[in-house]
């Protein structure tokens, strides 16, 4: 249950690890500040065979996942199930930069997670939680009454102060891109890669399969070459995309400004001249 990251990604510490998204402290009833992969979509535990972080002072904890993450507990009333493999949130792949942030910290109040579940493909369409809830305050208990004083005398009034002219609103953040890479597409895995070394000390993913585009960037190179979600690449400049050679041609070429890819598409195998700008 790996996957392969938009063409570029995030350079983090990988490892294989069981984890827990954020729960309450011992005793609460209501969780406080639940942040963490998931948390916002119920998920209380989830498994990922390579994943990392990235901290930096100043900024929200990054995750990032080069393999699809599996969810092993869940809130109650949550659409998402233990078992599921997590592929996407709002059409980001999980394994690219934008994708791990929205699963991490979702924009919106509803979000699309597209999961495969008994083999199949899903979009699910979950709630956002409250991620911190302030606990309410105790009210305040009233003071005793104090007796009057003597009257102040009056104080002539000062001058007006200057208006100060309003300082105009800060413009809002872009929104982050969806980091497919420079070709304008993004493989998924199945039934299954990995993140493993070549013999010449390369690190590249090795696919037990023809992976599956999961995403296309409108009016990218890929998009214009006519690549669909959904299409298989078998092959990479004539090399089968499975072995060693063809996963590392993968790797060069997603470096370079021309790629020829050969896919399986619902059968028929098309070929596509993808070139960057």
């Amino acid at each position: 249950m790996r996957a392969l990251p938009g063409i570029g990604g995030l350079a983090a510490l990988p490892f294989a690890a069981v984890l827990l998204a954020a729960a309450p402290a011992a005793g609460q009833g209501d969780r406080e500040c639940a942040t963490g992969p998931g948390a916002a979509f119920g998920v209380t535990a989830y498994q990922c065979a390579n994943c990392g972080v990235e901290q930096r002072v100043g900024t929200p904890t990054a995750f990032q996942f080069f393999a699809e993450p599996v969810i092993l507990a869940v809130e109650d009333g949550s659409p998402l199930r233990p078992g599921d493999i997590v592929e996407a949130v709002d059409g980001k792949p999980i394994t690219t930069r934008a994708g791990a942030h929205a699963f991490t910290y979702p924009a919106r109040s509803r979000s699309t997670v597209t999961v495969r579940r008994d083999g199949a493909r899903r979009d699910l369409v979950v709630r956002v939680t409250d991620s911190c809830r302030v606990p309410p305050t105790s009210p305040t208990p009233p003071t005793a009454a104090v007796p009057p004083t003597a009257p102040t005398p009056a104080v002539p009034p000062t001058a007006p102060t200057p208006a100060v002219a309003p300082t105009p609103p800060t413009p809002p953040t872009p929104p982050t891109e969806s980091g497919q890479g420079r070709f304008g597409f993004a493989l998924g895995c199945l039934p299954s890669c990995t993140h493993t070394r070549a013999s010449d000390g390369t690190r590249y993913y090795r696919h037990d399969g023809p992976p599956p585009v999961v995403g296309v960037r409108e009016g990218g190179p890929a998009d214009r070459a006519g690549m669909r979600v959904g299409d298989r690449v078998t092959h990479v400049d004539g090399l089968s995309i499975v072995t060693e050679a063809g996963g590392l041609r993968f790797l060069r070429a997603a470096r370079g400004r021309e790629m020829r890819l050969t896919v399986d598409r619902e059968g028929r195998t098309v070929e596509l001249e993808l070139t960057a700008p």
